[in-house]
């Protein structure tokens, strides 16, 4: 089969270019401004999007180098714009924009969220250690932990302890009432709890 007479017009940088895509055999236009080389290495098929009469975009789970440091980006400041995004990774902002487009409906990209000073705003972070009992299995704690507002995250983890649980609450008095509900369960052989104090991310 000779390849299509169609090229990309987006202005991503895929006009006229013609890439062999992984097990396809046909030759396609760029679709993301990413470069022939990069291209080449991934296999496409399903989607069409707006670059030229005809074009495809990576299948699902696939990340390359310009996914990463988009996320990277997003994880310094999630609230940049695309156009700040396009200029840091060396992309167009209509090629960031469908890349972060595709990153958020396969569920790389979960959502936007913002980082609270918790000891400006007010209230603790703590983490509590538990140890199950013999018999419980990890995932009857999980369905537990979801139903307590105030734990955040839920790990389960090797060695000891069985489970860690990270979590915010107004006041001492609303923590002890967490582990509480915990140990009362007849799921947990026992607690340790973490008050934090200070804290930094990377994120």
């Amino acid at each position: 089969m000779g390849a299509p007479a169609w090229v990309g017009k987006d202005g991503d940088g895929c006009v006229g270019s013609r890439v062999v895509f992984a097990g396809v055999g046909v030759q396609y236009p760029c679709t993301d401004g990413v470069g022939v080389a990069e291209c080449a290495r991934h296999t496409a098929f399903s989607c069409a999007t707006s670059c030229g009469r005809r074009a495809f975009r990576y299948p699902r789970g696939v990340i390359d180098a310009a996914d990463r440091a988009i996320l990277n980006y997003l994880r310094a400041d999630g609230r940049a714009t695309v156009a700040e995004i396009a200029a840091s990774v060396s992309l167009s902002p209509a090629a960031v924009s469908r890349r972060m487009a595709r990153l958020e409906s396969s569920g790389v990209i979960k959502g936007y969220v913002a980082i609270v000073d918790d000891t400006r705003a007010g209230g603790l972070e703590a983490f509590i250690e538990v140890r199950m009992v013999g018999a419980v299995d990890a995932d009857e704690l999980a369905d537990m932990a979801r139903g307590i507002p105030q734990i955040l995250e839920f790990y389960n983890v090797a060695g000891d302890p069985d489970l860690l649980m990270r979590l915010r609450v107004d006041d001492r008095e609303e923590l002890a009432g967490v582990v509480n509900t915990l140990r009362r369960s007849g799921k947990v052989a026992g607690t340790k709890t973490l008050i934090v104090l200070d804290s930094w991310s990377r994120a």
